[in-house]
């Protein structure tokens, strides 16, 4: 029964995440509308070459490449981050551009976690790519 709530809790949670990444979309929608298309383009910083043996802390994944530059441009101010993909290129992450080791990595995704990145995970460099 626990497994049961904890799941229904974390779909509510999606759905409420889902609806104001639509209501942020429609208001994107309706500002191009209003004032035309600007041009915004985002930098991957390509200066910093993954390194396979470190660990790496994902701040917030998506899988559409425009809500993951959306984020990473909301974070950006906040934060040191990266935009970064799976190496099956079928997510993008908003990834800290800081290398740790194992333990770093936990320690400090538990530190994000309580700063309000729920979705918050560490993973290998193998894991990622940045194109």
């Amino acid at each position: 029964v626990d497994s049961v709530d904890y799941k229904l809790e974390y779909l509510l949670r999606e759905v409420k995440a889902i609806r104001s990444e639509l209501k942020e979309i429609n208001q994107s929608i309706d500002d191009i509308n209003e004032n035309g298309l600007k041009k915004e383009a985002v930098t991957i910083k390509k200066e910093m070459a993954l390194d396979t043996s470190a660990y790496y802390v994902i701040l917030a994944s998506e899988r559409d490449e425009f809500l993951a530059k959306r984020l990473f441009d909301k974070v950006k101010s906040k934060e040191d981050v990266k935009l970064t993909q799976n190496t099956l290129g079928t997510w993008y992450h908003v990834m800290l551009d800081e290398k740790m080791d194992m333990s770093s990595a936990i320690k400090m995704t538990l530190a994000k976690r309580k700063e309000g990145y729920s979705d918050c995970w560490w993973v290998t460099g193998k894991k990622l790519k940045i194109e």
